[in-house]
């Protein structure tokens, strides 16, 4: 056996032996005897005792952002899918719920303060649903007089506006709703076609009375019959200045004579209103204060003191269903 077999079974005995010294030893003549290079042969010895824990590393900062940004990509669009079922299920209830409760709006009768665009304390501009639960109509409701409930058609109260006016004008309406307003001679129509009406006329002068008449029976026809006026049952404080001249007339304008008289009663009288030959009432005649220089063109109505040329202060025209 040569020497350098020798040196080899050592070897591997030493190793088999765990022998670290014997190792260390027999690699140092191995190294001497073959003239091995320092990095030629590594023998390994058994593993150490772990060393103490060193500082800890740098962060990779801007590959945690990145991994964050793609989780919250992914959380969003997860989250927007499900908010836009969400939103689209709540739409669609929110439309029939409205839907709903707007069939029930169909006049003053069903409304309430809280659903009011605007409000004074007695009343206010609503919308209401008479026909179509998606098409509205602005309207004026007097929730307080003679029960509430009533939709106004008519004001006079400070002479703001100029109600001596043509024909389309009374048909279409004019004026602010919660001024001195007309409606409108159509929407009237529109809303007292179907079903039982009763009408409810406030006046008040200017020393500070009121007075109404009411009447248990009211229509306004088409535009085919020139929205002609039926009224009847009165009861109430001022008078009836309605039935005996004006039951049954259709409406007349400046433009647009409708009466029963040889000429226009709408121009004699500086008015519009459903004139026989000629009035008891003239409601939309000229605004004079305190009645200065009155001559029966004013806002009359005889009944009242049995006296044509006083022109009141305030003046509201109103109806409402009747209660079964």
């Amino acid at each position: 056996m040569n020497t350098n077999t020798a040196l080899f079974l050592a070897i591997v005995h030493c190793i088999s032996a765990r022998n670290e010294d014997l190792c260390t030893g027999l690699r140092n003549q191995l190294q001497e005897h073959c003239s091995l290079p320092e990095t030629g042969v590594i023998i390994e010895g058994r593993i150490g005792k772990a060393g103490p824990q060193g500082p800890p590393g740098k962060v990779n900062y801007t590959l945690v952002q990145e991994k964050i940004e793609e989780i919250y990509q992914k959380f969003e669009v997860r989250m927007d899918n499900r908010v836009d079922q969400k939103t689209e299920t709540c739409s669609s209830q929110i439309k029939l719920l409205e839907k709903r409760f707007n069939s029930l709006l169909t006049g003053c009768e069903k409304v309430s303060k809280y659903g009011a665009l605007s409000w004074n304390g007695t009343g206010g501009i609503f919308n209401i649903y008479p026909d179509n639960p998606q098409q509205s109509i602005e309207v004026y409701c007097d929730l307080t007089s003679g029960g509430g409930g009533w939709t106004v058609f008519q004001r006079r109260m400070d002479g703001s506006v100029d109600f001596y006016r043509g024909w389309d004008e009374y048909v279409n309406g004019f004026g602010e709703k919660d001024k001195e307003f007309w409606l409108g001679l159509e929407t009237i129509h529109q809303l007292t076609k179907n079903g039982n009406y009763e009408l409810r006329v406030d006046i008040g002068n200017w020393e500070g009375e009121r007075r109404y008449a009411q009447y248990g029976t009211f229509s306004i026809a088409g535009s085919n019959d020139n929205y002609r006026l039926t009224v009847g049952e009165y009861s109430g404080t001022a008078g009836d200045s309605l039935i005996a001249n004006h039951n049954g007339k259709q409406f007349s304008t400046k433009d647009r004579d409708n009466d029963e008289y040889g000429s226009n009663c709408a121009v004699q009288w500086s008015g519009a209103w459903w004139y026989k030959s000629c009035h008891y009432s003239n409601l939309n005649g000229i605004y004079l204060v305190r009645g200065t220089g009155a001559t029966a063109k004013n806002v009359a109505w005889y009944h009242w003191g049995n006296n044509y040329v006083y022109s009141f202060k305030f003046t509201e025209i109103k109806f409402r269903k009747k209660q079964n």
